[in-house]
Parts: C-alpha cells; sequence; structure tokens
C-alpha cells in the first residue's frame, strides 16, 4: 500500500526529499530513511554541480556490503526517472555518516535494592533511544542529520526510570577515529547534513543517596 501511494506521489519523477523516499523505496527494499542535500558533496561540502542522497536501510548494521547491494539499483532508478539528469547534476548515493555515540551515566536511590534491575532497564532505555531506526523523542527513528541531545536523553530516563535521580551523565562520540567530548559546541562545530548516531558502549553507575 505505502508503494503504491508512493507511485501515485511521485508520478514517475522525484523533486522533492520526499518523492525521493518513494521512488527509492519502489527500487530497493528496507530502506527506512533519506535525506536529500542539493549542492552538496559526500563529505557534506558545498558542491554546486551535485546532489547527495544518504538512504537510511533496515539492515545497517550488518554493514556496508547490505547498502552496496542495493546502490546500483537505486541509482539507475533515480538517473531513469527523476529530474537530476536534465538539469545537470552529478549524483551521488551514501550511507548516514554514523557516530558512534557512548553514555556513562550515574542514578542515585535510596539503596542497593534491585539495582541490577534499574541498570539493566537505563541501559536499554538509552540504547532504544539513540536506535536511528525506534529512537528519537517520536519512537519513529531519528532523520538523518539529527542527533541526539543530552537534555532529551535525560528526560527519557527521568521519565522511564521513577524512584530514583540523575546525578551526572556524560556523552561521548566517535567522529573520523577519534572521540570528542557531546557538548553545546559539539553540535555547532559538526556540521554534518548527513551525520546519525549510533549505539556505542554505555554504562550505568547505581549510587546509593547519603552513602
Amino acid at each position: 500500500m505505502d508503494l503504491v501511494a508512493g507511485m501515485l506521489r511521485t508520478r514517475g519523477r522525484a523533486v522533492t526529499e520526499s518523492s525521493f523516499f518513494d521512488m527509492i523505496s519502489q527500487a530497493a527494499y528496507g530502506v527506512r530513511k533519506v535525506r536529500c542535500c542539493n549542492h552538496t558533496d559526500a563529505q557534506g561540502n558545498r558542491e554546486d554541480d551535485s546532489v547527495t542522497i544518504a538512504v537510511l536501510v533496515e539492515e545497517y548494521e550488518k554493514g556496508a556490503h547490505v547498502f552496496s547491494g542495493i546502490k546500483k539499483a537505486i541509482r539507475d532508478r533515480l538517473l531513469r526517472d527523476s529530474a537530476l539528469m536534465p538539469s545537470g547534476k552529478s549524483l551521488t548515493l551514501i550511507q548516514p555518516h554514523f557516530i558512534r555515540m557512548n553514555v556513562r551515566v550515574w542514578l542515585e536511590k535510596d539503596s542497593m535494592d534491585q539495582a541490577y534491575d534499574l541498570q539493566q532497564r537505563a541501559l536499554a532505555k538509552m540504547t532504544d533511544f539513540i536506535n536511528p531506526l525506534k529512537g528519537g523523542v517520536s519512537g519513529q527513528g531519528w532523520e538523518i542529520g539529527e542527533l541526539p541531545r543530552a537534555s532529551q536523553l535525560t528526560a527519557v530516563l527521568r521519565t522511564g526510570l521513577p524512584g530514583c535521580s540523575i546525578t551526572r551523565m556524560v556523552i561521548t562520540a566517535q567522529v573520523n577515529g577519534q572521540e570528542y567530548s557531546v557538548t553545546d559546541e559539539f553540535y555547532e562545530n559538526l556540521n554534518d547534513p548527513f551525520a546519525m548516531a549510533v549505539n556505542g558502549e554505555h554504562m550505568v553507575y547505581i549510587e546509593v543517596s547519603g552513602c
């Protein structure tokens, strides 16, 4: 039903991001998110004659070979049916630039009773929230280019873990082989329209209040 609706919307032409998504979904199975940036190269820099499209597939965790397996079919479909060729644009298809986020959080409660259960629930909530397919505030996944914020994760933990308080949280991100502290400055300097967070290593520490 989704594919038929997409065909009716595109009418065989892709000119908007939603129509690109419809057309790409018709060409390949398992496409979940699409980000189309005009005048942009694969690194996210300005390049007037380029169109770069980032495609998130459902099985992204299995490696780049999954995307490689459908890349040609997507490219052929877009070059045949979209408005790219008449406009003289060059097309680049990429995966999102995955940024591995690691979270350490300290929770305080009045005793160590059920501390392990609390720890596991906190880990599950963090993992689900960062997950690009089912995370985010809405639970419908993150858009490509949208990264989780510490304030959002804090709100999720406070809501989902009654009976304890968050005393500290540290988030780091691995970008191009280097690890950075995730602060407001990190978001300001990243400037990557194709960035997407994935789960790294998370740790939850339980502290007893008054100790």
